[in-house]
């Protein structure tokens, strides 16, 4: 029994694998030039955008010293904005974490759970010199939180009569 072998048909094969080596060698070598005339060119362009991006993602913000913080609470001008059905807690603590994020001060927007209804919300500043503190941005008022107190009483406010403090909850 004999075999036959082709030899024109590897050959060819041969060529063809070559020519695709080659032509992705150059791919890869334009594409890496393409890459480095980018770098170059759009450096600046792309840091400064990077930097405006970033804003919050904790690479450009910073826990504020406690006179930081009041002094951005008395600047800051959410508690003038008008409280209505859409523009309730959770819009006045989520335009302040905004505004606080944006002067480069790491803010938290803090849920607190009432026993028997939804909670309200607040946030807080975790100060480098007097830890936690929390801030109502209705009312600019530094607040405190206890477990089992009522909200209102505690910070002397008018509110609800189901506001006793079951737990809270701190959000980046």
């Amino acid at each position: 029994m004999s075999r036959s072998v082709s030899r024109g048909s590897s050959g060819g094969a041969l060529i063809l694998a070559c020519l695709l080596v080659v032509s992705l060698g150059l791919n890869i070598g334009l594409w890496f030039l393409r890459y480095q005339q980018g770098f170059v060119e759009g450096y600046d362009e792309g840091y400064v955008q990077g930097l405006k991006d970033g804003a919050g993602s904790s690479y450009t913000v910073r826990d504020p010293t406690y006179s930081e913080a009041v002094a951005f609470v008395n600047f800051d001008d959410t508690d003038t904005l008008e409280y209505s059905d859409d523009f309730d807690c959770t819009r006045f603590a989520a335009k302040f974490k905004e505004n606080a994020i944006e002067m480069g001060f790491r803010c938290y927007y803090v849920h607190v759970y009432f026993e028997g209804s939804k909670g309200h919300a607040i946030v807080a500043f975790e100060t480098v010199d007097r830890g936690t503190i929390f801030i109502e941005p209705q009312h600019d008022l530094e607040v405190q939180l206890t477990t089992g107190m009522s909200y209102c009483e505690l910070n002397n406010l008018e509110g609800t009569a189901s506001d006793i403090i079951v737990d809270y909850l701190l959000i980046p």
